[in-house]
């Protein structure tokens, strides 16, 4: 009788968002994302010294479908951080000018097409 009701309170995981990428040739693939793990990232993130200070500013122009750009707003909330979102990456320089970020995350294959 213990194990059932141990059984009946025992929280399921809740997914947060399924991420999807497409392999060339052939069907997408996909995993799981839980709550959980985010807020595991997001402990990571936030006990890595100097990373980020409350007050600081982070300019994010990922696309939120990208699994790091989901990450930061978190990372926001937790560490006081203000997010701010570019406009486009066009306009990328010019946010910089006005935001004048202390973090800027980005991914390599960003930084190879500009």
């Amino acid at each position: 009788m213990r194990t059932a009701t141990r059984i009946a309170c025992t929280p399921t995981p809740s997914r947060h968002w399924c991420a999807f990428r497409r392999v060339a040739p052939g069907t997408p693939r996909g995993c799981r994302i839980l709550h959980r793990n985010y807020a595991a990232m997001v402990r990571i993130a936030l006990a890595v010294p100097g990373l980020c200070r409350p007050g600081d500013r982070c300019l994010l122009y990922l696309p939120l479908a990208h699994c790091f750009a989901r990450l930061m707003p978190y990372v926001g909330l937790g560490g006081d951080v203000t997010i701010c979102f570019a406009g486009s990456v066009a306009r990328l320089r010019s946010d910089l000018v006005e935001v004048r970020p202390h973090l800027l995350p980005t991914v390599p294959r960003l930084l190879e097409a500009a």
